[in-house]
C-alpha cells in the first residue's frame, strides 16, 4: 500500500488529468487543506456549514514545499480554530469528532 502522501498526490494528479469534480470527505485538517480548492467546515448534529473556506494555494502542489509554506500553515490554523470554536461553543463531547469533519471539493476551473 502506498504511503498516504503518495495517495494524496495521486488524487490531485487524476483530478487535473481527468478534469472531473472530486468530493473528498476527511477528518484530517492537513489532508483537507492540501487536497482542496475549498474546505467545508461542518458542525456537530444537527449539522450545519460553519464555513466554506477557499483554499488559495497554487494548483501545482507537492508535499514538501506546500506543507511547509506560510500560507498552508495559516489555512491549517484557521480550520483548526474554527473547529475548536465550534467545540467550545457547543460544549458537546461528541463535537471533538463530529466537528472535525471537513469536506473538500476539487473541481476543474472553466477557462
Amino acid at each position: 500500500m502506498p504511503p498516504r502522501a503518495e495517495l494524496e498526490d495521486l488524487i490531485r494528479r487524476l483530478w487535473r488529468e481527468l478534469g472531473v469534480t472530486v468530493l473528498f470527505v476527511t477528518h484530517d485538517i492537513d489532508e483537507a487543506v492540501y487536497l482542496g480548492q475549498r474546505t467545508i467546515i461542518l458542525s456537530t448534529s444537527p449539522t450545519v456549514v460553519l464555513e466554506d473556506l477557499a483554499i488559495d494555494l497554487p494548483d501545482e502542489r507537492d508535499q514538501l514545499h506546500t506543507r511547509s509554506s506560510t500560507r498552508f500553515a495559516e489555512l491549517r490554523a484557521h480550520v483548526y480554530e474554527q473547529i475548536q470554536r465550534a467545540k467550545h461553543h457547543n460544549g458537546d463531547t461528541h463535537t471533538a469528532v463530529a466537528g472535525r469533519s471537513a469536506e473538500l471539493a476539487l473541481h476543474k476551473s472553466e477557462s
